[in-house]
């Protein structure tokens, strides 16, 4: 079986892929990459090119993500933060469906945050890459921006490649943030019409992190592998990455958002989605403060 874990990014998905999927009894890990990098003299192969690459060989990814699984695996899992993205996101569809085909099962892995924080921790994450602009301005609720990563990506890593790039917010000094990207409920549903409301899972971050054992028995359990044992709880409770790097930075654009009413917009928005998408799920989110 095939388990794709599509993002959102900055919604666990560092402490995932480092402290949880590894460590999962009956799955090989694959990560975010499908080949290794300098296998057979090519460099490796990220699985975010099913959403980025003009050109793609389903057929040999397909290939490529089924080697390597040792006995007793029943699960091959890719975790990569930019397998959904607001970019081209029907032929991304599309290219998840036709992955999926050719395995026996596939499932999907969606983590989610309460929108005010993800919002706040990726427009925290732009001003590191492109300075310019207020919270307000960088708001898109029409969601019509559709940044195409890695192209707007950081200024000062120096990379040769990405000094020419052509990102259209590098060109307006501002990275936007699609807004309603950020609807779960609208993503289950167009998911679950695609692939089966059965083979999609959502993993709510805030759980993950204030309730492991539960939130993670959720997940193998959709997945049908064994439950993760107690001594992988024990090793990543308390385990956290990338806690509000840049506290001044983080601290100015948290004023911004509050200060702009902005955050209680953001939060008014999705209130309703939010509220549809609680009564489907085992997790509470009421509880975790959704809606």
């Amino acid at each position: 079986m095939l388990a794709l874990h599509i993002g959102y990014a900055k919604a666990a998905t560092t402490f995932l892929q480092r402290r949880a999927f590894p460590h999962l009894p009956g799955v090989h890990y694959v990560g975010r990459n499908y080949t290794e990098s300098g296998a057979a003299g090519e460099p490796m192969r990220w699985v975010s090119d099913l959403v980025f690459a003009d050109r793609i060989d389903i057929a040999a990814i397909a290939d490529d993500l089924s080697r390597g699984m040792a006995a007793g695996d029943t699960v091959s899992l890719v975790s990569h933060e930019n397998l959904w993205r607001p970019y081209e996101e029907a032929r991304t569809l599309d290219r998840l469906r036709e992955l999926a085909a050719r395995f026996d099962a596939a499932r999907i892995i969606v983590s989610i945050r309460r929108q005010p924080d993800i919002i706040l921790s990726r427009r925290v994450h732009d001003r590191g890459i492109i300075e310019g602009g207020s919270m307000e301005a960088a708001l898109d609720f029409a969601g019509t921006t559709s940044c195409r990563w890695p192209q707007c990506t950081h200024e000062r890593k120096g990379l040769q490649r990405l000094r020419k790039s052509r990102c259209s917010c590098r060109a307006a000094g501002l990275k936007s943030i699609n807004v309603p990207f950020y609807d779960y409920a609208a993503l289950r549903q167009r998911l679950g019409g695609a692939l089966g409301e059965d083979n999609v899972h959502i993993l709510v971050s805030e759980g993950l992190l204030g309730n492991t054992g539960e939130e993670l028995g959720l997940l193998t359990s959709f997945l049908g592998t064994p439950p993760p044992p107690a001594a992988l709880l024990e090793q990543i409770a308390g385990a956290r990455e990338n806690i509000r790097r840049g506290q001044d930075l983080y601290g100015e654009t948290e004023r911004d958002f509050l200060e702009s009413g902005k955050r209680q917009e953001v939060a008014d928005f999705f209130s309703a989605s939010n509220r549809a998408l609680d009564a489907s799920l085992p997790q509470d989110l009421a509880a975790y403060g959704y809606y």
